[in-house]
């Protein structure tokens, strides 16, 4: 049997359009920053090198512009955003669960394990340690009470202790027992970790009731509660830190169990979902601390983890610190006055001093000032792609100088 083979002609072969000019060396064209995580790896110059020999040379001048935008988006936002830088570890006879900030300046941290408060200076030395029942969460109310908050964890309750009692302790004898001018209900909660302040209301983390409890900072009396166990948004497990800013009139829950951060309203309204288990940047291993505040955004400590998150509102990871030497990080506390936060290292019985930058002044409306041109870094495989272009287009580099290591 014959059979008649009939081969098709190729189509013909379409011609590339030229490429567009590229922009010049010292162009003052306003530049764009990074919006994507794909993006932000696209900034290594190797492997923009490779993109284009598949890409072809027609984008090579966009190809260029994007990878001097990236990398100098990139340097800049590494500057803005890294706003914690390690001070000193302060040691002694401490075992550090969170803190607050009291009237003047002066810091107080609860000792758990020594069952004790310890006063701070300004500067961060001590000044003394006064007595209290196994104490966690602590507060300091200076609106409407006037006085201490601070969580006796194994009662289940809150004292409240004047600013006068502490006044008096501080000048007087430090062994005897602080005495609180009033208490919660006793065995209201089972085990209750942190204690924050949000308008004009005491919220209270019932770790091992899965729950957040609203006291009035006056009375104590018991205003409410939100959250039960399990892993949906605004349910918990296991809640130990809660933080809360008057100004962005936000609470954040560490949800330690959860692996997760929730931000709510006053009155326990759910916003958000921050974060979930993981070791990349935005996701926890038991998160235990948080702080919050409207020109930091979110910082996040981590127990097992054993690091410290800034992020914003919103979720979006700024900087990731390991704190040096560090073991199990648990409450985390902004000093406002001296543009410092406190991290607590639980076990490792001391508290770690870190200085808060503030964010760079905002840059002034129109194009940046032209910069001169400068000689460029070229690794091997950017070098060999260089003589490539050069071979094809006939000269001239085509702008290849604006890919650098």
């Amino acid at each position: 049997m014959k059979c008649a083979i009939t081969l098709l002609e190729p189509p013909p072969l379409v011609a590339a359009p030229p490429p567009p000019p590229p922009p010049p060396l010292g162009s003052t064209r306003r530049l764009v920053a990074p919006k994507s995580p794909l993006e932000q790896v696209l900034t290594n110059a190797d492997l923009l090198a490779i993109v284009l020999q598949h890409l072809g040379l027609a984008a090579l001048p966009l190809a260029c512009e994007v990878c001097v935008a990236w990398r100098s988006a990139a340097r800049r936002l590494e500057t803005e955003w890294a706003r914690l830088t390690y001070v000193r570890p302060i040691a002694g006879e401490l075992a550090p669960c969170y803190g607050c900030v009291l009237p003047g300046g002066r810091v107080c941290v609860s000792d758990f394990a020594c069952g004790q408060l310890k006063l701070l200076s300004p500067q961060l030395e001590p000044l003394a340690s006064l007595r209290a029942p196994s104490p966690r969460g602590c507060v300091a109310d200076l609106v409407h009470a006037r006085a201490l908050h601070v969580v006796d964890c194994h009662a289940g309750c809150v004292r409240r202790y004047p600013f006068a009692a502490l006044e008096r302790a501080l000048g007087g004898d430090a062994s005897e027992p602080l005495a609180p001018s009033a208490s919660s209900e006793a065995g209201a909660f089972e085990f209750p970790e942190g204690l924050a302040l949000l308008d004009g209301s005491l919220y209270v983390a019932d770790c091992n009731h899965h729950r957040v409890v609203l006291l009035d900072p006056t009375t104590l009396a018991q205003l409410g509660a939100f959250g039960e166990q399990g892993a949906a948004p605004g349910q918990f497990e296991y809640p130990t830190g809660v933080a809360g800013d008057d100004q962005l009139r936000l609470l954040a829950v560490a949800d330690s169990q959860n692996h997760r951060v929730q931000l709510f309203k006053p009155g326990g309204v759910f916003v958000r979902v921050i974060g979930g288990q993981g070791c990349a940047p935005g996701l926890f291993n038991r998160p235990c601390g948080v702080a919050i505040g409207a020109s930091i955004g979110l910082v996040v400590a981590e127990d097992t983890g054993r690091r410290l998150q800034l992020l914003t509102l919103s979720g979006e990871p700024r900087q990731v610190l390991r704190v040096p030497g560090a073991g199990c990080l648990w409450g985390a506390t902004l000093l406002p006055s001296s543009d410092a936060l406190l991290a607590m290292e639980l076990f490792g019985r001391r508290c770690h001093h870190l200085r808060l930058s503030r964010p760079p002044p905002a840059r002034p409306p129109g194009p940046p000032p032209p910069r001169g041109p400068r000689p460029p870094r070229l690794s091997p495989l950017t070098k060999q792609l260089n003589e490539l272009v050069v071979t094809l287009a006939g000269g001239g580099g085509v702008g290849m100088a604006a890919v650098s290591d």
